[in-house]
């Protein structure tokens, strides 16, 4: 098995790499922040489907794809159920089952998949995706794994939840609560507005990624005071890996969602903080031959605009993370005496934190999530934020 060798990382990837004996796990596949393994000695175009080499976060009893080839327009996929909007041709297959950590994902195996320009595939659900393609994987439309408001991504935390989570608001007097915080992961997600802060989630090296899982969840408002909005939810996670070729001049959006605004609160009955936004989640592509010049992006969700109001304007949630490299999610808008909630973050611009206030805050905006990049060669493939390049 071949030594991992680190390629590039480019600036602002906001996380560590280190490679040592004892970093490897069981199996034999270590964790990217660790040591993932490069591809086996048989070339991964020349293997059959039953002898793949090695695919990273994958044991060997999962490495193998389908016969059956699938080219598909509009559909969409959930990983709790196991369940498509369109019927699969013959031996494609959409199934659970473990990742090398033992935890579950769904696989969805082929042999050439393509997703045809202009269509839209929706990925729902608590597992993360893995696409394993016998030959092919040619994404000309848009993988949306993305989280919307409070919904996650497949594989993505709740609000509040997961190892990067947003601090929840506090609740100081019933005009003055403070916004979720947002939540980090790939960098920090950032705090929530009031005049006692919630904290942002922590990211980069405090959260490494060790496994195939989403991102984490915005902070929401403060706790035991009736309020039912929340924060976003984190980005899904998603695994491409094709033997021979993966063609992208499509997009791949893991984004988090925005945090919803505050709303009437009912114990004590008053005007409650927005929530922060989630983090992006993970996009992981491994193939010998990466083509294409399309984007990959793991964005940050808008925090939720905070609510004070006098009958004059309503607050809004935060926008969820952007299909862009450069856009922020932005900011839902205060209710007259409520502050703005911060943007997501992108690219290598960082999340924007809630305004400090006497009045009821808004939510912090959500961190980026990772994109890792498995593929010898140049890499025209655009992606938010930098990818970890491996060779």
């Amino acid at each position: 098995m071949r030594p991992f060798v680190l390629l590039a990382c480019v600036t602002g990837c906001g996380f560590s790499v280190g490679a040592s004996a004892s970093d490897a796990n069981g199996s034999g596949d270590a964790a990217v922040d660790s040591a993932i393994d490069a591809p086996g000695d048989q070339a991964m175009s020349d293997a059959p489907p039953s002898a793949f080499g090695d695919i990273d976060l994958i044991p060997p009893a999962e490495e193998r794809a389908e016969s059956g080839n699938w080219t598909t327009d509009a559909v969409t996929l959930n990983t709790s159920t196991l369940t498509s909007t369109v019927l699969l041709p013959s031996n494609v297959t959409f199934t659970a089952g473990a990742q090398e950590n033992g935890t579950q994902v769904a696989f969805l195996r082929a042999n050439d998949f393509k997703l045809n320009s202009g269509q839209i595939l929706r990925v729902l659900g608590t597992r993360p995706l893995v696409i394993i393609c016998g030959h092919d994987c040619t994404i000309d439309g848009t993988i949306d794994i993305s989280a919307r408001n409070a919904l996650p991504g497949a594989g993505g935390h709740i609000g509040a939840s997961g190892p990067g989570a947003g601090g929840n608001g506090t609740h100081t007097s019933n005009a003055d609560d403070g916004g979720g915080g947002g939540a980090g992961f790939g960098t920090a997600g950032a705090a929530g507005g009031g005049t006692v802060v919630a904290a942002g989630g922590a990211g980069g090296p405090s959260y490494p990624l060790t496994t195939l899982a989403g991102g984490s969840g915005g902070g929401g408002p403060p706790q035991g005071i009736g309020c039912t909005n929340v924060g976003g939810g984190g980005g899904g996670a998603l695994l491409i890996y094709g033997k021979h070729k993966i063609t992208m001049a499509g997009a791949i959006d893991a984004g988090g969602g925005g945090g919803v605004a505050g709303n009437l609160c009912t114990n004590p009955s008053n005007y409650g903080p927005g929530g922060g936004g989630g983090s992006g989640g993970v996009i992981y592509l491994q193939t010998p031959d990466l083509n294409g010049s399309g984007i990959a992006v793991t964005n940050g969700g808008g925090g939720g605009g905070g609510n004070c109001s006098t009958g004059v304007t309503n607050p809004s949630d935060g926008q969820n993370a952007r299909t862009s490299t450069t856009m922020p999610a932005l900011g839902g808008a205060g209710s007259d005496c409520g502050t703005a909630g911060g943007n997501g973050a992108v690219g290598t611009t960082p999340a924007a934190p809630s305004t400090l206030s006497t009045t009821n805050g808004g939510g912090g905006g959500g961190g980026v999530g990772r994109v890792v990049i498995h593929a010898p060669g140049t890499i025209s493939v655009q992606t938010s934020p930098a990818a970890m390049i491996i060779p």
